[in-house]
């Protein structure tokens, strides 16, 4: 059985079978597989990982759809061919497979971006089991990782050598918060698509012990055009997902008490309640940026 290494994680596929069928700088496999094709084939799903204590994760979800769905998996090529190109079918990837594996050999010079991001989200996805609120810590630490490096990225490949110098001289050239702020617009750069940036997250608050609590704190603590509350769901689009992430982060695990703000002060509610059907939308929702930045990438080589 072939599998890749990475610290204390174990990758390894569900399909076994089928990688010999892969472009070879794709497979699971430590011999042939850059870490950016690891991180995507980890949230194409089909994907078992083990870390060094002996737990064991089996991910199976295909995290790029929107929405994700828990539905039975197939594997196929097309998981694989329409993370570079929405609109590859399965013959993309079987007759040109080079195509590919030179992509992904010509990107190994970002191999430590993608090795921190992979890092993070597969810690998440560990800790998360026990406790949504260390998996959301992770998530907003690959949040502040990808918010500096994904427009980096971006800009060495982008061809308007131009516009792209104006917008990182803005970037750099920002306050304290400039990366979170620049992310927010260099998403609009990278997203053109208006039905993405539209598309609604759809979060039940099923499991919130006293719904009426938590909505009293959302309206005191959200923009009021951010999200909605509709019966027992949550709707927040993808374009504010990224200001509803970091004021979540702000309002629960930084008080500021003295600045008078309003918080999360779950009393009669337990927030892991909620960060529990959060996270895998927050999950979703990174996931189409990463295979945003990839498709660009792999145009633009």
């Amino acid at each position: 059985m072939t599998s890749y290494n990475l610290g204390i994680y174990k990758y390894s596929s569900l399909y076994q079978s089928f990688e010999s069928n892969l472009p070879i700088n794709i497979r699971v496999d430590d011999e042939t597989a850059t870490v950016e094709a690891i991180l995507l084939r980890l949230l194409a799903g089909g994907v078992r990982v083990n870390d060094s204590k002996g737990n064991q994760i089996i991910q199976n979800i295909n995290y790029f759809e929107l929405p994700y769905s828990k539905k039975y998996y197939t594997f196929n090529y097309k998981n694989i061919s329409t993370i570079f190109d929405e609109n590859y079918d399965s013959n993309d990837l079987k007759n040109n497979p080079q195509f590919f594996n030179n992509y992904l050999n010509g990107n190994r010079k970002n191999h430590n971006v993608f090795e921190h991001v992979l890092l993070e989200l597969t810690t998440f996805m560990f800790s998360n089991v026990k406790s949504p609120i260390a998996g959301f810590a992770n998530l907003y630490r690959c949040l502040e990782y990808i918010s500096y490096c994904f427009p980096l990225v971006y800009a060495a490949k982008s061809k308007n050598y131009k516009g792209t110098y104006k917008q990182l001289h803005g970037f750099f050239n920002c306050d304290s918060q400039g990366e979170l702020k620049f992310f927010k617009t260099f998403l609009k750069t990278l997203i053109e698509d208006e039905n993405i940036m539209d598309y609604p997250f759809d979060i039940s608050l099923d499991k919130i012990e006293n719904l009426e609590s938590f909505s009293t704190q959302c309206s005191q603590i959200f923009r009021e055009s951010s999200y909605e509350i509709d019966g027992n769901a949550m709707k927040i689009k993808f374009i504010n997902i990224l200001d509803f992430f970091i004021t979540t982060r702000n309002r629960y695990f930084h008080m500021k008490i003295g600045e008078g703000q309003n918080n999360f002060t779950p009393k009669d509610y337990n927030m892991d309640s909620f960060l529990e059907q959060l996270n895998f939308h927050l999950l979703n929702w990174i996931s189409n940026i990463i295979m945003a930045i990839t498709r660009f990438s792999y145009t633009e080589t």
